[in-house]
């Protein structure tokens, strides 16, 4: 039998401020840690910032974050683009799998008619093991670096999701990590990440 994992979290701090669009919305920030039980090596860090707001019904942003070919300081860069389906049966088998319970995923007459979106919402997380999956398959890593992400708008079941990879490099030119991007059916960018080499 294998070793048996922890897992350690607590609420770092809770922020309430005023939006112009949104009203009182409050960010509260989280830290887990997984680690082993019988050694207590850490296996796994990870922060995470979470937004809530008052439910006003859904529209998309006003300033559209769109996803072009990719180019890297004026001139087209070598990437990674993978496309991904989904459908309701995968995203109720990934709440199952998370243990996420909120039905806005998995259930369409709640989705669209308590939380007003115009279908169920892709997991967040789901598009960023997306993007982490394919990094690690594209390189081979499977430690030594950190990954940072950013969710932007909402990415719905019945959209083509499409990930990107670009190359991340520094001031001096060097190549320290890899961009990605989770894109809708319109090329909007739905969730952006970095993974930084060498930490």
């Amino acid at each position: 039998m294998g070793d048996v994992v922890e897992k350690k979290q607590e609420i770092v701090s809770v922020v309430e401020k005023e939006s112009k669009t949104y009203g009182t919305v409050l960010f509260l920030k989280r830290r887990c840690v997984l680690q082993k039980a019988s050694s207590s090596e850490l296996l796994l860090e990870e922060e995470l910032d979470h937004v809530y707001m008052l439910n006003t019904g859904y529209s998309p942003p006003e300033k559209e974050l769109a996803f072009e070919s990719p180019v890297l300081n004026g001139e087209k860069s070598p990437c990674w683009s993978e496309s991904v389906t989904m459908d309701t049966a995968a995203l109720f088998r990934y709440s199952a799998l998370t243990w996420n319970s909120h039905r806005v995923h998995y259930d369409p007459e709640y989705a669209t008619g308590k939380e007003a979106y115009p279908e169920v919402v892709v997991h967040g997380p789901l598009l960023c093991t997306l993007m982490l999956d394919m990094f690690q398959r594209r390189t081979g890593m499977n430690d030594g670096f950190t990954f940072t992400y950013r969710a932007v708008r909402p990415l719905f079941v019945s959209e083509k999701i499409g990930v990107w990879g670009l190359p991340h490099v520094d001031e001096g030119g060097e190549h320290v990590g890899v961009k990605m991007f989770a894109t809708n059916s319109q090329q909007n960018v739905c969730m952006q990440a970095v993974a930084e080499l060498g930490v």
